[in-house]
């Protein structure tokens, strides 16, 4: 497994410093899941049904928040707002206050900041692996987790403590699938954080119906 750790540091490293020096914000969040891929390998080193089972239920975190993230920067693109760039988020909980919280819940999701479900799906899957013994990959990922607060938070300094400049776009009203998904997954992403014992008995599930070791 020594091998599998070793990529697993090598992801996480990769991604966030690639992730890092972004400033379009859908490419940082591309690079960015480069790094939560080599968190979830963390699990897979760890091995065992502690590991695999935390390894699910990251995965079902990540996947939750990343779509709200994406859906949140889709929904901007389509309303008119040039949401490109960090820079370009100035303001936005000025204008938007609702729209601007609901990005706030997956900036800190994916930085693992409690209590979100991303701090919940991280400490799993850390907590695997000390007690598999890989203490040395344990610390990798914390040291790139607080990298990735780095850039996430960017964003929402950008979005409270920045004005934005310009005129005022138009009002953002979001299709009704798109509102749905974002305000779905940010709901989940407090639910799953505060209440994480359901889904983790969902994982277990899973992982005795598939065979999984």
């Amino acid at each position: 497994m020594w091998l599998v750790g070793v990529s697993a540091a090598l992801t996480m490293i990769w991604g966030n410093v690639a992730a890092l020096i972004q400033d379009n914000v859908k490419r940082m969040l591309a690079f960015s899941s480069i790094a939560h891929a080599g968190y979830a390998l963390v699990g897979l080193v760890a091995g065992g049904p502690s590991g695999t089972n935390s390894v699910l239920f990251y995965m079902l975190v990540y996947t939750v928040t990343n779509l709200g993230a994406f859906g949140f920067v889709i929904m901007l693109e389509s309303r008119g707002y040039a949401g490109e760039t960090v820079s370009d988020y100035a303001g936005l909980a000025r204008r938007h206050p609702a729209a601007a919280f609901g990005m706030l819940l997956f900036m800190l999701s994916l930085g693992g900041i409690p209590p979100t479900a991303g701090f919940m799906g991280k400490l799993y899957l850390f907590a695997a692996a000390v007690n598999a013994g890989y203490v040395w990959l344990v610390v990798v990922a914390v040291l790139m987790s607080a990298v990735s607060l780095y850039y996430y938070l960017r964003i929402v300094l950008q979005m409270y403590l920045r004005d934005g400049e310009g005129a005022e776009p138009a009002e953002l009203v979001a299709a009704p699938w798109t509102e749905r998904v974002i305000w779905v997954c940010g709901a989940a992403v407090l639910v799953i954080g505060m209440l994480p014992a359901p889904f983790l008995a969902a994982a277990r599930a899973t992982v005795g119906v598939l065979g999984l070791p």
